[in-house]
C-alpha cells in the first residue's frame, strides 16, 4: 500500500484498517520521510493532509478512528542570532578584552577565539557550537549551519561578522584534514584529541579565559599601585 499511488480505492483500503494499523502504517510512512532528509515543515504538511483525510472519513462515517497519536515534527521558529546589538561601551570593552586572552599564535588560541567570537557575535549556545561540523562553514559566503536543541534536522543559516569568518578560517588552516561531516571544534587535550569539543568543555574554556583575564587584571591593579608607590616615595 505505501509504494503505491494514492487512488480512491487504495484510500478506501486504508480507511478500512483498524487502529493500530493504520497508526503504524503513518508512522512508517512518517519515518520514511525522515529518512529521505525532508524538512518539518514539509513532513508536518504531509501528515497534516493524511490526518484531514480521516477526520473527514469519520465525520461522514467512512471511519471510527483518528490519527490524533501520530505527532508532528517539531518546527523550531526563526531565532535572532546577529549578536547582541547595540550594548553598553562597557560590555564591548570587557568583551573585547576576553577576546585579547587567547594566544592567537598557537592552534588552542586559534580555536578558542573562534569560539569565543560565535559566543558574542552570533549570541549562539555552546550546543550549537558543539554540534557544528566543518562542512556547515562556507567560508567564502561568511555563514555556519547550527543545529539547535529539539531541531532534529532542521538547520538555520546564520551570517557570520567578516572578523568571526576569518578566526574560523585561520583555525580551520591549523585544524588539520577534516572532511564536512568532522566536528568543526575538537579537542586538543592528549587524552581526547580530535573528538568533538563537547559544550562543557566550551563552558571550560569560557570560565578558563575570564579567570585569566580577572588575574591579569589584578596583576596590571597591583602593578600601577606599585608605581604609584615609588613615584609617592
Amino acid at each position: 500500500m505505501a509504494k503505491q499511488e494514492p487512488h480512491p480505492a487504495l484510500v478506501r483500503e486504508f480507511l478500512l484498517l483498524n487502529r493500530f494499523a493504520a497508526v503504524a502504517l503513518v508512522l512508517k510512512y512518517k519515518a520514511k520521510l525522515i529518512d529521505k532528509g525532508l524538512k518539518e515543515a514539509t513532513i508536518n504538511r504531509r501528515l497534516a493532509a493524511i490526518k484531514s483525510l480521516v477526520n473527514f472519513a469519520r465525520k461522514v462515517g467512512e471511519c471510527e478512528w483518528s490519527l490524533v497519536d501520530v505527532e508532528g515534527e517539531k518546527v523550531v521558529p526563526y531565532r535572532d542570532t546577529t549578536g547582541f546589538g547595540r550594548v553598553a561601551s562597557e560590555n564591548v570593552a570587557a568583551m573585547q578584552s576576553v577576546l585579547s586572552i587567547p594566544d592567537r599564535s598557537t592552534p588552542q588560541g586559534k580555536r578558542d577565539y573562534a569560539v569565543l567570537r560565535l559566543l558574542w557575535d552570533n549570541a549562539l549556545r555552546r550546543g550549537e557550537i558543539s554540534g557544528a561540523n566543518v562542512g556547515d562553514f562556507d567560508p567564502l559566503a561568511r555563514t555556519l549551519n547550527i543545529y539547535g536543541k529539539g531541531r532534529g534536522t532542521q538547520a538555520q543559516l546564520i551570517d557570520l561578522h567578516c572578523a568571526t569568518a576569518d578566526a574560523i578560517s585561520d583555525w580551520l588552516s591549523v585544524r588539520g584534514a577534516a572532511m564536512p561531516l568532522d566536528p568543526l571544534f575538537i579537542a586538543l587535550t592528549k587524552r581526547e584529541y580530535g573528538l568533538r569539543l563537547s559544550g562543557y568543555a566550551i563552558y571550560k574554556l569560557v570560565f578558563s579565559t575570564c579567570t585569566a583575564l580577572r588575574e591579569f587584571l589584578k596583576e596590571s591593579a597591583r602593578t600601577e599601585y606599585a608605581t604609584l608607590q615609588l613615584r609617592l616615595c
